[in-house]
């Protein structure tokens, strides 16, 4: 089973975010653009499944709670979105093999959320 797109909403520094992944994809972006926050979103999906001592709660408390995972700038819409899409054979209509995630700055300051489009095949 592998991951071949990726939807967030306010998540973190993303306040709207959509990619799809290839068998191979990289993800490049300039220091403070979000590519941890980015790996972060695995590794939360990761904890709330973990089958001892996980769960919603643990996973956004580890975190330092709702405040810091919600983007910054989502105060009228502040629902967190995180939405996985699975394939079985990893080919989502035969796009190629590679894609690149490419997470940019919106605006300038280090605290503003991004926009961020994941450039596939």
């Amino acid at each position: 089973m592998q991951i071949n797109r990726l939807i967030l909403k306010n998540w973190r520094n993303f306040k709207a975010f959509d990619a799809r992944f290839q068998d191979v994809s990289y993800l490049l972006g300039p220091n403070a653009s979000g590519k941890s926050n980015l790996l972060d979103v695995f590794r939360f999906l990761r904890d709330i499944s973990k089958p001892k001592g996980g769960g919603l709660q643990s996973a956004v408390d580890d975190r330092g709670g709702i405040v810091k995972v919600r983007c910054l700038h989502a105060r009228n819409d502040t629902e967190v979105l995180i939405d996985v899409y699975l394939s079985d054979d990893g080919d989502e209509g035969g796009h190629g093999d590679t894609s690149l995630v490419s997470s940019q700055r919106e605006g300038g300051s280090a605290d503003s959320c991004f926009e961020g489009t994941g450039l596939g095949g």
